[in-house]
This record gives structure tokens, sequence and C-alpha cells, in this order.
């Protein structure tokens, strides 16, 4: 027989031992998964720190609902699901406060300056980042569930809460844009 600590524990176990208090069952699920879940957040926000607030604030969310979780429902596309919310909360509100912080800068100098003042980088990484950023969120979630956690359109489109269609159109956008913004 191996020891308990040995084997590697079932993710409904842990979750039923989350359930019952048992402190080891949730910290377990989040040493399995907050660095899945802050990568994944990064590939939608763009952001690192945004991308470790978006991962703390997903486990917060699902240390509250864990109760709520259904029966047969899979613990990591609970999770994706929570984190994918929590990514277009946080974008959403990024959008707003740019929105407020230029009209305030256009007020200020009376529009004839833009807030575009970028040097252009020959990075591909560099490139990539901000051909990712041109996405909308929605499409960066999508790209991100299927070439980064290699999610099929369908396991895809139930980790994001929509259609598998809906999965497959937004991949079909991003990759058209990726393509004219990435190619010379």
């Amino acid at each position: 027989m191996f020891p308990l600590d040995e084997i590697e524990l079932s993710d409904s176990l842990l979750v039923e031992r989350a359930r019952r208090g048992e402190k080891d069952g949730f910290e377990s699920l989040f040493d399995r998964y907050y660095e899945r879940i802050r990568q994944y957040a990064y590939r939608i926000v763009l952001e690192h720190h945004a991308a470790d607030d978006v991962a703390q604030e997903t486990f917060i969310r699902a240390a509250r609902k864990l109760p709520g979780l259904e029966e047969g429902v899979a613990f990591l596309s609970w999770l994706f699901t929570i984190a994918s919310n929590v990514a277009r909360d946080y974008l959403r509100r990024q959008q707003s406060q740019r929105a407020r912080t230029f009209a305030a800068y256009q007020e200020h100098s009376g529009g004839d300056r833009s807030l575009e003042g970028e040097e252009a980088s020959t990075d591909r990484q560099s490139r990539l980042l901000r051909a990712m950023q041109a996405l909308s969120p929605r499409q960066r979630e999508a790209v991100a569930l299927v070439y980064f956690e290699n999610c099929n359109h369908a396991e895809a489109a139930r980790r994001a809460g929509c259609a598998e269609s809906t999965i497959s159109w937004r991949v079909f956008l991003a990759k058209r844009t990726l393509k004219k913004l990435l190619t010379p």
C-alpha cells in the first residue's frame, strides 16, 4: 500500500474535503491549478500583475461558491469559467478607466495629441503581444482555451459558457486578425 500523501487525489475527492471544511482540500486544488489559471488569465488580460489579480480573485470566488458546485461538474472546467468571468470583469473596468482617462487627457490637452506614442518594435514577442491586444477579449479567451489550454471547441465552449459554433467563429476571426497583423 502507498501512503495517502503519495497518491494524487482526484479533484472530486478534494472538492468533497473542501466542502467538509478540511483545509487541505481547497489548498491542494489551489496548488494544483493556480499557475495554470494565472497563465490562462495572462493570455486574456495580457498584463502580468493583472493576471495575478485575476487568478487570486478566481480562487476567492471558487472558495465562496464551492458549496454550490453541482455534482458531476468538472472542477477545472468550472474554475476556467470563473476565471473567464473575472478576466472579463477586469477588462471592462480597464476599458471604462481608459475611456475616462482619455476624456480627461483630451479635455486638458485640447484634443491635439494622441495617446498613441508607442515605438515600433521588431521583437517577435512584442509584435505578438500587440497583435493579441488587437483582438477582442472574447477572441483572446477563445484563442487561450483552444491553443494554449489545448481544448477542443466543445470543451472551450463549455468553459467560456457559449455555443461551440461561437468559439469556432471567435477563433476564425482571431486567426484572420492575427494573420493580417503579423504578416509582413
